[in-house]
């Protein structure tokens, strides 16, 4: 299992390849499971003190224990291991292009390819809701300049005749995208 995390749920840390990483382990099965696979086994159990089943960041001493584990190993190291053992953390990048090379955003289609019949190749946002084996469609290609004009036009009430007249005086864009 994967967890997303927002920068409130989390601990932004900088890694052995000085990239950052979201660190959101403040539940007691979370930060175990990290301590397990980050080899510290004497962290396993740790709760601050009057902690209730979760890890406080408010102490500076806790915060510098993570990091200098954190920084034992490089991003890509630590965000499989966040995968198969199952504890809160991801990466937090810095570029657009690194948020749409990452496997995980591929793999739940953010973006999709597709092809406009006018501008060709386009990216899309797809959808925030993930459904099983449905992945996501673009359902209509954007417009093109003027390309419904005319029926928005009628359907603001506007006369065929008058929708011509606009056309012809070159006051409106046409189905041909040409600006009139």
């Amino acid at each position: 299992e994967i967890y997303t995390l927002s920068l409130h749920d989390a601990l932004p840390i900088s890694t052995a390849d000085h990239k950052v990483i979201l660190f959101g382990c403040i539940e007691q099965r979370f930060w175990d499971r990290w301590a397990a696979a980050a080899g510290r086994d004497d962290l396993v159990g740790r709760q601050h003190a009057g902690a209730d089943s979760a890890v406080e960041w408010g102490n500076i001493d806790e915060r510098v224990l993570v990091a200098e584990v954190i920084r034992t190993k490089t991003q890509t190291q630590w965000v499989p291991l966040a995968a198969e053992h199952g504890f809160a953390l991801s990466p937090a990048h810095q570029s657009v292009a690194e948020v749409v090379g990452d496997p995980h955003i591929r793999t739940r289609n953010v973006f999709v390819e597709d092809r406009h019949p006018v501008a060709g190749p386009v990216s899309y946002l797809g959808s925030a809701a993930i459904v099983d084996s449905q992945p996501y469609r673009v359902g209509r290609h954007a417009p093109a300049p003027g390309e419904h004009t005319g029926e928005i036009l009628a359907e603001l009430g506007i006369a065929k005749e008058d929708i011509s007249r606009l056309v012809a005086t070159r006051s409106v864009a046409d189905e041909r995208g040409d600006l009139c």
